[in-house]
């Protein structure tokens, strides 16, 4: 099944961003800007550069507009 890799994957943190209402206050932010808040948060949270981390695997689910 493996390849001969090596590698270790790592969940370090898991967060999401806050429930909105329609034509709320979040209204104005793209899902992608968002997005770059959370792992932003996340880094900074986690005292890690971005060069560290790899993959960063998110879900979108019932985005309106």
């Amino acid at each position: 099944m493996g390849n001969g890799s090596n590698k270790v994957a790592y969940i370090v943190d898991a967060v999401r961003t806050p429930m909105g209402r329609f034509q709320g206050s979040l209204a104005k932010f793209k899902a992608s800007e968002l997005g770059a808040k959370v792992i932003s948060a996340l880094l900074k949270r986690n005292n890690l550069q971005g060069e560290e981390v790899e993959e960063v695997i998110m879900g979108n689910v019932l985005q309106a507009g």
